[in-house]
């Protein structure tokens, strides 16, 4: 009978053995496609709000020509959408999505050299409508805002 119960047992520490190590491995999966998840809205909020901040840019720009509360909107913009573009640059992402965050990264970490190229600029030399336009900010802008659908792709 004690052999029969040590065996039992054995028997059933395998089971609860078993049962843990597939919980473990559930557990990296589920871990697996909330980091990926994570990073697709991550990754879609962020270009989201870069795509709202060039529409409310090129408004500010039109408005600043005239308008010193345009003008003093338009810098906090400026400096919150660099602030934003190179925050997301340090975002880590999945294996399986390092090729397009790589893509908007490096958008990004332009959009944020552009960015502050423009706040120093403006600060020397004033704000025309005419440096604003021969910025690439609206451009960059674009170019993340057209990877919205490869992003959403990610979240599956």
């Amino acid at each position: 009978m004690k052999i029969r119960k040590r065996r039992i047992g054995q028997a059933a520490a395998a089971v609860v053995m078993g049962i843990s190590l597939a919980l473990a491995a559930g557990c990296g999966a589920v871990d697996s496609v909330n980091q990926s998840l994570n990073y697709a809205n991550e990754a879609t909020g962020f270009v989201t709000d870069i795509s709202t901040a060039g529409t409310e840019l090129q408004g500010l720009a039109e408005q600043a020509v005239s308008d010193p509360q345009a003008l003093a909107d338009l810098k906090n913009q400026l400096q919150a959408l660099r602030d934003e573009a190179q925050q997301f640059t340090q975002v880590e992402a999945p294996e399986y999505a390092q090729s397009i965050h790589g893509e908007i990264s490096g958008y990004a970490q332009s959009l944020s050299e552009a960015a502050d190229s423009f706040l120093q600029r403006m600060e020397q030399q004033g704000f025309t409508i005419e440096a604003w336009q021969q910025t690439e900010i609206a451009q960059l802008i674009q170019q993340i805002t057209e990877l919205k659908g490869q992003i959403n792709q990610l979240g599956g």
